[in-house]
């Protein structure tokens, strides 16, 4: 089925519960509603509102919208507080009310047996007295034996003539007795009371409901028998649809509207349904139309038909789409778009199929509908193959890149090429690193750290992805090389001011081994005393003072407050809580840390069970010893370990 070309989209606010339809009037479309008040609003050839007042009924009372902001109106007449079933319409800008009382309508203290509205328009009748409402005006007329309302307006049946009231409240005689649909210079169509369809003086045929008229054109008819749509060619009725609301359908010379509870059919006079839509209220016109629905005019191009060009290439899985603008791709997240241009109304799209299906739903749609395509597609699902060698450094050699004792070296290999960029993730000893992957090969170096291992063979798992959505999954052996510390050696020396640092450093192309010394850059004795004094403070519960002989005296409390320790996955964490602003050196396993009081993080090695931390004060080396429950903390880390393996396990079909 073709797309009608949108060619724009606007705001327009019609209250809730307000019917309407599109009154044409020459090549203007205007829009009427069943609002007492309504601002002045023109919707083609292009968009005009006068005013911003609406006034409508809301159960037994009336709602003034203006700017968004609602008030409510009480009619305060005794009759109007009495009554249960109160109508409203509008005469000079005055709200009058309708009371229903039994089977009878009081109006300015007259009785009525008939009150009708639709849209715009009402009336009260009686045997003797007929009132039409329409435009902010009433009429009232004598010795009408019937009255009927189409879309043309108000039909006032006398004896030997009708009148008809139009919705803009033009009056038109013509000396025929019956319900007027369609009327112009020189035509008219109207039902009778026999029920039966005249065209001046031509039988067309009968209808037991309701007649209306759509358009009109040489020697043809599209009309409404109640909710059925039908189309009369040459003294033929064809049915098109049922269920058809005939005041948002609508009709031209070209194109027939049909509307239905959710839905806009449009046809052409072959009768051949070009667009399928949203339902709304329809205006028709040669080649345009409008559609007000969801508070927003839509003006379309509907005789240039837009269809959805689609090229699979299935060995590659590309394809290839083309559809007017102003609508868009709704799509599985692996159809990723490679490349989107738009160009004179039209925009070419394509896609590249990433996932293992052999068919997937694409929908093209926009706010006034969508239609729903089928690809199909026959290549095996995007995989890869990982290789590679864990580089794992001796004693405390640490990366060159990245935070760990590990190098992974190896490569990604794609089994087919792939224009969309992918992301690989690789895990190792719960650590997971995301990569990059722009080409079928991709070379892999990433640092990790491994505390314990019981094998010289490693699995290593990895997850294929695009924008977080898992294409594959997999897992590999590596082997586990083990880098010995090199015996070619250099010294680097820093001086921090008040300390010296002297690193022995050992590298190769992967690793660094360095043997830290931290010393003082002067000698200043220094005594402690396990005492508090309120003299000289320096700062938490420390003072100072200098004796006789120059050693600097030094009051304090305790040092080291406390060490918080914990772990997180294969690695121990450490704060010390230290009084004093200074160096420290905090030891574990084969780790050191030398610095400045800090939150440190060692890898978890669990034949270790002591942690001691160190503070440097002048050439004064102060120590404490901690002793951590290793068996304990191992085992959480085991059970969580194994957990995680069991999950990914499960995650690439082993259990």
């Amino acid at each position: 089925m073709d797309l009608p070309k949108i060619d724009q989209t606007l705001p327009l606010f019609i209250p809730d519960g307000v019917e309407s339809f599109i009154y044409k009037s020459g090549d203007s479309f205007y829009v009427l509603t069943s609002a007492l008040v309504q601002p002045i609003i023109r919707v083609f050839p292009s968009l005009l509102i006068r005013g911003e007042v609406w006034m409508i009924q809301r159960g037994n009372t009336i709602i003034e919208i203006e700017s968004g902001k609602e008030k409510t109106l009480n009619c305060v007449k005794k009759e109007c507080l009495e009554s249960q079933d109160l109508q409203f319409v509008t005469v000079k800008d005055n709200v009058m009310p309708i009371i229903s009382k039994r089977d009878m309508f009081l109006y300015n203290g007259e009785h009525f047996s008939t009150f009708k509205r639709r849209v715009n328009i009402s009336y009260l009748h009686r045997k003797d007295k007929t009132v039409v409402f329409t435009n902010n005006n009433e009429y009232f007329f004598d010795n009408v034996t019937d009255v009927g309302i189409t879309r043309a307006g108000v039909s006032l049946i006398r004896e030997g003539y009708t009148e008809l009231i139009t919705p803009l409240g033009d009056k038109i005689i013509r000396k025929i007795e019956g319900k007027i649909a369609f009327i112009n210079s020189s035509d008219v169509i109207y039902q009778d009371k026999e029920n039966r369809i005249w065209l001046n003086d031509n039988l067309l045929g009968f209808c037991n409901s309701n007649f209306d008229i759509l358009a009109k054109g040489h020697g043809w008819v599209v009309g409404l028998c109640g909710t059925s749509a039908r189309y009369y060619f040459h003294g033929n009725w064809i049915e098109l649809a049922n269920n058809v609301d005939g005041l948002k359908s609508d009709a031209s010379e070209n194109f027939i509207g049909l509307v239905t509870l959710n839905e806009s059919k449009i046809f052409d006079l072959d009768l051949r349904q070009r667009y399928s839509i949203i339902g709304g209220t329809l205006g028709i016109g040669s080649r345009k139309m409008v559609l007000i629905a969801k508070n927003k005019l839509f003006i379309l191009d509907i005789g240039e038909f837009y269809k959805i060009r689609i090229n699979v290439n299935k060995e590659e899985n590309l394809i290839s789409l083309t559809y007017p603008s102003g609508y868009s791709i709704k799509k599985n997240d692996l159809l990723a778009t490679t490349c989107k241009i738009t160009h004179d109304g039209i925009v070419e799209e394509n896609l590249e199929y990433l996932g293992h299906k052999s068919e997937e739903e694409i929908i093209v749609q926009s706010d006034i509908g969508e239609q729903k395509i089928l690809l199909s597609f026959n290549r095996s699902p995007i995989e890869g193959q990982m290789t590679g060698i864990i580089y794992l450094a001796e004693g405390n050699g640490k990366a060159k890149s990245g935070r760990g004792n590990a190098v992974l070296v190896g490569e990604f290999i794609l089994k087919q090429k792939v224009r969309s960029r992918l992301r690989l993730n690789i895990t190792i000893a719960d650590q997971t690193k995301s990569i990059d992957i722009n080409d079928i090969k991709t070379t892999i170096r990433e640092t990790f750290n491994i505390v314990y291992r019981n094998s010289d063979i490693f699995p290593v798992y990895y997850e294929l992805t695009y924008q977080n959505r898992t294409i594959s999954r997999g897992y590999s052996t590596s082997r586990v090389v083990i880098k010995n510390v090199p015996k070619m050696k250099r010294r680097i020396k820093i001086n921090r001011g008040h300390v010296l640092v002297d690193i022995e450093r050992a590298e190769d192309e992967l690793f660094i081994w360095d043997t830290v010394r931290v010393r003082p850059t002067y000698k200043q004795p220094i005594n402690f005393i396990q005492q508090y004094s309120e003299k000289n403070l320096l700062n938490n519960k420390i003072s100072f003072y200098l004796d006789k002989n120059g050693t600097i005296k030094l009051k304090l409390g305790q040092f080291l407050k406390k060490l918080d320790v914990w772990i997180e996955g294969n690695y121990i964490h450490v704060i010390p809580h230290v009084t004093l602003d200074s160096i420290i050196q905090v030891y574990y396993a084969t780790y050191v840390y030398t610095g400045l009081p800090e939150h440190i993080i060692f890898p978890l090695d669990p034949v270790y069970s002591k942690i001691i931390v160190k503070i440097f004060i002048g050439d004064v080396e102060i120590q404490k010893t901690f002793t951590i429950d290793s068996l304990k903390l191992c085992l959480k880390v085991a059970l969580q370990t194994i957990n995680e393996l069991a999950s990914k396990l499960k995650n690439i079909g082993l259990e």
